[in-house]
């Protein structure tokens, strides 16, 4: 059994429209990464339910759990549209020499995401 907080976070409407009236965020106490989530609609009524799983990275000559780069699973449940959306990532590269993934270093042609992200970057990934 571990302690939990539960943290709700309720849109402000000051702020105007937005898509969640709430979300409920469930932090481990003793590890902070990976935390399921759930989002209520407008009305208030049960929208969807995420969460992640984390998978160890080389990072530095150590194994370790990095928040967004270490992520291995994402699922989410759409309970009123009846949609499932599933993910399996493979870890992210985390810092300049290509460190941070299961597979060794990245070649540095890929290592700047601002360059392979784009719609235009396709012809140098897809050889």
């Amino acid at each position: 059994m571990r302690d939990y907080w539960v943290l709700n976070l309720e849109w402000l409407k000051s702020h105007g429209a937005y898509c969640y009236s709430n979300r409920f965020f469930y932090e481990d106490a003793e590890w902070q990464p990976s935390v399921p989530l759930e989002s209520y609609d407008r009305s208030g009524r049960f929208w969807k339910a995420v969460w992640e799983a984390l998978t160890p990275i080389n990072f530095r000559g150590q194994r370790t759990m990095i928040e967004i780069a270490s992520i291995g699973m994402v699922s989410g449940v759409d309970f009123e549209n009846s949609h499932i959306t599933a993910t399996v990532e493979s870890p992210t590269t985390v810092d300049a020499d290509g460190a941070g993934t299961i597979a060794g270093p990245v070649p540095a042609q890929y290592r700047d995401v601002s360059e392979i992200t784009t719609p235009g970057s396709l012809d140098r990934i897809m050889r």
